[in-house]
């Protein structure tokens, strides 16, 4: 199964201590709106309004929850790497890809 949506609102990345994502909306042709988060993606390569993106086997998953008596359902897709993703009809590259960035400590005893 494939999704193929349409990035229509603002796209932004954020960065965390530990992990590089992308956080965005997407509206497919029946106008359903669904958030996709994009993991370990490199700094400033997330998509961009109007792009078109397919996601193959996509981690699709709903939150629902109550606040003030209304209830409210979300659609959420989950992507764990860039590199499955087809953007304007384009396979990603490594150059999506975070960096791995490797450390030492030096311990005296």
């Amino acid at each position: 199964m494939e999704l193929l949506f349409v990035c229509f609102n603002e796209c932004r990345m954020f960065t965390l201590k530990d992990s590089c994502y992308s956080t965005f909306c997407m509206l497919d042709k029946a106008e359903t709106c669904v958030a996709v988060t994009v993991y370990n993606l490199a700094q400033g390569k997330g998509v961009i309004i109007g792009d078109t993106v397919a996601i193959p086997e996509p981690y699709l998953s709903q939150v629902r929850f109550k606040y003030k008596d209304k209830e409210y359902q979300l659609d959420c897709i989950r992507v764990e790497s860039p590199l499955v993703l087809v953007v304007n009809g384009k396979k990603q590259g490594m150059d999506k890809l975070a960096n791995i960035c490797l450390s030492s400590i030096k311990r005296s005893h």
